[in-house]
């Protein structure tokens, strides 16, 4: 493979992914693009009263932490139409560094469409979740957020990976801390909201079962998931305890699991599409278990299908 085609195959799907989301970004400018509710729940959640819309189902209801609310406040001095249009290029972003060369075929996914014209931040989540492998502290944005979907910490408490929970929960609380410190009744407001919430139900079809029946379901898939090494468990166990699991819930657990495919020693997209296109798995596998074991392989294939 030469280099201009390692270079397209790698970054060429990224590219591809950036550009679709530049041009839905200033479709949004023109006035065309659907009504993104959940950005523009964001833009009017002024640090004054952002827990002015805060009825679950209701127009631009806007349920996290006064923290998020904060670090928006420096976007919020763009137009509306502005700050939708770059909300929306940072999910894309996100989407392209999350999933990689999986980016561009997870914007067929209906579920990612929706979530991203939605302004959701389940994209971010996704993000959230496989960087917080790496650097747990990404675990804060989860926790600030949606908060539930924070039963993906199970992972290292299963494995006792102390060091990675607490630098989780450490920089959580650091950053809730600093905004605690800045607008203190803001707080209290969002735990009113939480609790005046908690039963809440939307017209829309979402995920059954109570609230604490699935998160309590997606901390056993989480742990599940650590006693066996199986780090897609966390997205899926996460997203299930979602508050309001609408179906761009799956956005989670499509992006998030692409992520951490890609990032997966050895893996690449004709391995993929082998494993689910070969119908029978183990005769796929058979070829690169003998050339690790035939030297043969290496230099003259045809030596290794000689002997078959």
């Amino acid at each position: 493979m030469t280099l201009t085609r390692k270079i397209l195959v790698r970054f060429g799907p990224v590219v591809a992914v950036l550009l679709v989301g530049a041009a839905y970004a200033a479709w949004q400018l023109t006035g065309g693009a659907p009504e993104s509710q959940d950005s523009k729940a964001y833009y009017l959640a002024s640090l004054d009263e952002p827990y002015a819309r805060s009825l679950v189902g209701g127009d631009y209801a806007y349920l996290y932490s006064p923290a998020f609310a904060q670090v928006l406040a420096p976007l919020r001095l763009l137009p509306m139409g502005w700050f939708v249009a770059v909300w929306t290029l940072i999910l894309v972003g996100a989407l392209a560094w999350t999933a990689r060369r999986l980016a561009l075929p997870l914007l067929l996914f209906q579920p990612v469409i929706a979530s991203i014209a939605l302004g959701n931040v389940e994209i971010l989540i996704a993000a959230a979740i496989v960087a917080g492998f790496r650097w747990p502290a990404a675990w804060a944005f989860v926790l600030l957020s949606k908060v539930t979907p924070g039963i993906g910490l199970v992972w290292f408490a299963v494995r006792r990976e102390w060091r990675s929970l607490a630098i989780a929960l450490g920089a959580t609380a650091g950053i809730a801390a600093v905004s605690f410190v800045i607008a203190p009744r803001l707080w209290f407001d969002w735990a009113e909201v939480l609790s005046k919430n908690g039963g809440a139900t939307v017209s829309l079809p979402t995920l059954p079962g109570p609230l604490w029946l699935r998160v309590l379901a997606g901390g056993v898939i989480v742990a599940w998931g650590a006693r066996t090494s199986r780090r897609w468990t966390v997205p899926v166990g996460s997203a299930i305890a979602v508050p309001v699991g609408w179906f761009t819930f799956t956005a989670i657990i499509a992006v998030a699991i692409a992520g951490l495919l890609v990032r997966t020693p050895g893996w690449s997209v004709r391995g993929m599409v082998m494993a689910i296109a070969h119908p029978d798995i183990r005769a796929w596998r058979r070829p690169a278990a003998r050339a690790a074991t035939d030297p043969r392989a290496a230099t003259d294939p045809r030596a290794v299908r000689a002997d078959r």
